[in-house]
C-alpha cells in the first residue's frame, strides 16, 4: 500500500472511531523484500497475520484465473512489442470470452 493509500485508510477508519497508528508497523518496498530473499535465501514474513484472513479460491475461480493468466502471458509481449494481439484466437485457445479479453486489453493499453 502506498503512503497516500495508508493515510487515506487511516482517515477513513478514524471517522468510525477506529484508532490506528499513523505509522505503519511494516514499511518496506517490494524491491527490498526481493533483495532480502535473495541474500538470505529464505522467505521473509511480511505480515504473519495475513494468513488468518486468506480464503483460498474456489477451484472453478482458480481455474479461470489460471486461464486468464496464461492468456495475458501471451497477450502482453505482443502489446509491449507494439503489435495487436489476435484476441479472438487467444480467447478461443483459453476458453475465454473475447469481449472480456478485448475490454481488459483496452484498459491495459490505456
Amino acid at each position: 500500500m502506498t503512503d497516500a493509500g495508508y493515510t487515506a485508510l487511516i482517515e477513513h477508519l478514524n471517522r468510525y472511531q477506529i484508532t490506528v497508528d499513523q505509522l505503519a508497523d511494516i514499511r518496506v518496498h517490494p524491491a527490498m523484500i526481493k533483495t532480502a530473499k535473495d541474500i538470505l535465501k529464505k522467505e521473509i514474513p511480511i505480515d504473519p497475520y495475513a494468513e488468518l484472513f486468506f480464503t483460498p479460491p474456489e477451484p472453478k475461480e482458480q481455474e479461470l484465473a489460471d486461464r486468464l493468466n496464461k492468456a495475458f502471458n501471451e497477450i502482453m509481449p505482443r502489446i509491449n512489442a507494439g503489435e495487436e494481439p489476435d484476441i479472438v484466437a487467444i480467447a478461443k485457445k483459453y476458453d475465454l470470452d473475447p469481449d472480456q479479453i478485448r475490454k481488459i486489453v483496452s484498459q491495459t493499453k490505456g
